[in-house]
């Protein structure tokens, strides 16, 4: 089993059975009006999820973001260190 099609790819020769994806279920978790005041990402911090753009639409629009975000291997830490702290944030 694979959590994407794409995670499924980079498996090679071995055989993927089912790709059971993983994600907010919409049928429980409804978005709101959007008066939160805040924006969210939620996911994994590395270039290719687009955190960066997170924080570049947030201070677009001026909204405050909150970030829930696996922070755990180097190249995670690096990410978020280059691309996403605040400055001046520790």
């Amino acid at each position: 089993m694979a959590i994407s099609r794409s995670r499924a790819r980079g498996f090679g020769d071995i055989l993927v059975t089912a790709v059971i994806r993983h994600g907010i279920d919409l049928e429980i978790h409804k978005p709101g009006p959007g008066t939160g005041g805040y924006l969210l990402f939620t996911g994994q911090v590395s270039a290719d999820k687009g955190a960066h753009h997170a924080v570049q639409v947030a201070r677009q629009a001026g909204w405050q973001l909150v970030i829930s975000a696996k922070i755990r291997e180097p190249a995670e830490r690096a990410c978020f260190d280059q691309q996403v702290r605040p400055p001046g944030w520790n």
